[in-house]
């Protein structure tokens, strides 16, 4: 085996193994209890350009580098592995390094920048997190992970992402993340992920992880070609939750990817953007769900997301979608064997759910399901197919093909091909309007069959200009006019529809373009000449992603309440924002009053809002939502590390007021009448003030500042043991 080494920007510490500062549960603070160590090497460098800190410098592990954390103390309170330098998510201009220049070692990293791991080829085992890019001593993220060839082993936690704005650059490629036969302790969670965008997972496989294998909040990410396999109890295999709309900056795809013996196959509490659709397709397998029922894909709440082209097999609900709005999602092509209740369930109101050119084969409850509950009506699109084009859909029990009882399902039109002269039996639904039967449906004739060259069919996408939305505005509301003027006509009702669709795909064209050229004000005007509250709530959502909070709650306060969801969008928003402007939003501590809210909406199952509510909810309080309500599991809980670790006497220092006009207050019950060192420093990480005193229990500081964010350290002895962000406003 060649000689492999750790290096790093900074200078080389020799040692047999670095010892890493973890929680020791018969300390009241840190010792270096247990000991990480570089296994098979004839030479071991590890670089800490800090001695005496919690946060280890950046890494780049090369070719063959084996990583293990020996467990010297208690099991269940090992140390985790690599915490990564980083960087302020929303207010540093520094991207992270390209991932070319970060795996060259001859090449500085910036000192302000984001935290390198590299591995290749490397086996992380036995650790609490291998790879966080948490800080300790800030609340700054955005450490850049690259992994090639290499194996997670029984960790709990493979890796752990905190929140960066700009596009995140890590990337996982022939990778397993995997449970041995005897693992030390329990293997819950694979990656997790929080305010990141663009992760990409390639070839990386899950295995016999008891949670999750990649789990987050406002995120979104590529995963292709990657597996999901035999979770424990209530498990997922990708799982995706959004505290608002459109709060993330790109697409969520997942292509030809593997989920097998899980209970949620992708589960959604609203997807991350109203613009970027979740895409699911290319031959993605859901099949044997575990427990005594399973989801092979579940989104619930305000959504934008296209399934296409998938394979499902022994679940109760193959697809499950429920109150997902009036986005044009699309169910298409998919092939569903052997569910238990339902292959497709529309439950609430999904107004735009197209459902065309899907298969159905050996199932033993109803093919497509359309209901409502608690006064709301079960919603699809009003025209399944067209005119042109039939439906599609070919259906293994014509007289259970479409469930849409007329006391709960609203009323639709489903095209079919040679409807009355022989069509394609598998093609022609039962039991509707238009054979005497009791579903709130009617067939009507399509001059074209649906082949499967339409599965891959994609609708032209010219350069799209304003005023082409303008014209695609005036044709809608013409439409409208005319379908409100002769509601009975099928054409006018058709040509409405059409319209609708069409001012949608060229806004959500235009936005998508003003987005990706960092137009976002443009981006931002288009949608508000929509005039709608669903557009203004996207806003919202735009400006509060961008730390605009002054800006979301002037558009907020001017939206009109139309009904019980905008009322509570407010009540949403309202947490969003405190999250926002908080000293620490990762360790946002809900009120009462909020959570109490939260779990209404959570558990209202025919609210738009619901999927926002039960981010939050995961978010604050490691709750995750349920069809038969919230169980108090483990969810993302963004401080779930922190909670795992014993209470510390250096939690009860604090700094106040905070925010602070200028003149503020430190209070330190540790390390009385001894000399401790503080130092202030701005977000570009540069010392602005250093002090030393002999600490009173108490002091008082006065500092003429420019109004911004600050960060505080103190040392003992010249080892940091505390860290605190402190804003000053004039």
């Amino acid at each position: 085996m060649p000689i492999a080494t750790i290096s790093v920007d900074f200078h080389f510490v020799r040692s047999g193994g670095h010892q890493f500062q973890c929680a020791n549960p018969n300390d009241s603070f840190y010792a270096p209890e247990y000991v990480a160590q570089i296994l098979d090497l004839s030479n071991d460098y590890f670089a800490d350009p800090y001695p005496n800190q919690l946060s280890p410098a950046p890494i780049i592990a090369l070719t063959d580098t084996r990583f293990r954390i020996e467990l010297a103390g208690n099991p269940s309170n090992p140390c985790d592995a690599i915490f990564l330098h980083d960087v302020e998510p929303t207010t540093f201009s520094l991207e992270q390094p390209d991932p070319a220049l970060a795996k060259d070692e001859t090449q500085m990293l910036d000192p302000n920048g984001a935290g390198v791991v590299w591995l290749n080829g490397a086996v992380m085992r036995n650790a609490v997190t291998a790879i966080s890019t948490r800080s300790e001593w800030f609340t700054n993220y955005g450490g850049l992970v690259m992994v090639y060839g290499s194996d997670f082993v029984d960790n709990r936690r493979a890796v752990e992402f905190m929140k960066y704005g700009k596009k995140n650059k890590s990337y996982f490629t022939y990778v397993d993340v995997y449970k041995s036969d005897n693992p030390p302790s329990e293997v819950n969670k694979g990656v997790s992920i929080w305010g990141c965008h663009g992760i990409k997972f390639s070839d990386t496989h899950f295995n016999k992880i008891g949670t999750y294998g990649i789990l987050g909040i406002d995120f979104s990410a590529e995963v292709e070609n990657c597996s999901f396999k035999e979770g424990t109890g209530l498990s997922y295999g990708f799982n995706t939750q959004s505290t608002m709309p459109n709060v993330s900056k790109s697409e969520t795809i997942i292509k030809n990817c593997q989920f097998e013996k899980l209970r949620y196959g992708v589960y959604a509490n609203s997807t991350p953007n109203m613009i970027y659709p979740l895409t699911i397709k290319d031959g993605c397998r859901f099949s044997e769900g575990s427990g005594t029922a399973s989801w092979g894909i579940r989104i619930a709440g305000e959504s934008n997301f296209q399934i296409i082209e998938n394979f499902f097999n022994d679940h109760t609900f193959s697809v499950h979608a429920v109150s997902t709005w009036n986005i044009n999602n699309l169910i298409k092509c998919n092939y569903f064997e052997s569910f238990i209740q339902r292959g497709i369930n529309a439950a609430n109101n999904n107004s735009n759910l197209a459902i065309p050119g899907n298969y159905f084969l050996n199932p033993s409850g109803l093919e497509i399901a359309v209901a409502g509950t608690a006064g709301q009506q079960g919603i699809i699109a009003s025209h399944q197919g067209s005119s042109a084009k039939e439906a599609g859909n070919c259906f293994d029990n014509s007289i259970s093909a479409i469930s849409a009882p007329p006391s709960s399902a609203a009323f639709f039109r489903y095209y079919v091909h040679n409807l009355t002269n022989n069509p394609v039996p598998c093609k022609k639904p039962t039991n509707n309007q238009f054979d005497g039967g009791t579903n709130n449906y009617t067939l009507l004739p399509a001059s074209q069959p649906h082949i499967p060259e339409d599965c891959e069919e994609q609708l032209a996408t010219p350069p799209f200009g304003e005023s082409d939305l303008n014209i695609a505005r005036q044709t809608t509301a013409v439409k409208k006019a005319a379908w409100l003027a002769n509601p009975q006509s099928e054409q006018a009702s058709w040509e409405y529809y059409q319209a609708t669709k069409w001012q949608e795909y060229v806004l959500h064209n235009l936005v998508r373009n003003a987005c990706e050229a960092d137009s976002l004000e443009y981006a931002e005007y288009l949608l508000l000449g929509e005039n709608t509250n669903t557009a203004q709530r996207w806003v919202v959502g735009m400006r509060t992603q961008r730390s605009n909070v002054s800006g979301a709650q002037t558009l907020l306060n001017s939206m009109t309440d139309e009904n019980q969801d905008d009322v509570w969008f407010k009540n949403i928003m309202a947490v969003n924002f405190a999250i926002a402007q908080s000293v620490s939003p990762a360790n946002y501590q809900l009120t009462t009053q909020q959570e109490a809210r939260l779990q209404a909406i959570a558990n209202t199952h025919h609210s738009l809002m619901q999927g926002y509510a039960c981010a939050l909810l995961s978010f604050c309080k490691g709750y995750i939502c349920t069809d038969d309500g919230l169980l108090q599991e483990l969810g993302i809980t963004i401080q779930e590390q922190d909670q795992k670790k014993p209470e510390r006497q250096e939690d009860a220092i604090r700094v106040f007021p905070n925010p602070s006009s200028g003149q503020w207050t430190l209070e330190c019950p540790r390390f009385k009448g001894e000399t401790l060192h503080l130092e202030m420093l701005n977000l570009a990480g540069k010392k602005i003030m250093t002090r030393k005193f002999m600490n009173i229990g108490s002091l008082s500081f006065k500092e003429e500042l420019p109004e911004g964010i600050y960060f505080l350290r103190l040392y003992h002895k010249g080892a940091a043991f505390y860290a605190s962000k402190l804003v000053l406003t004039n």
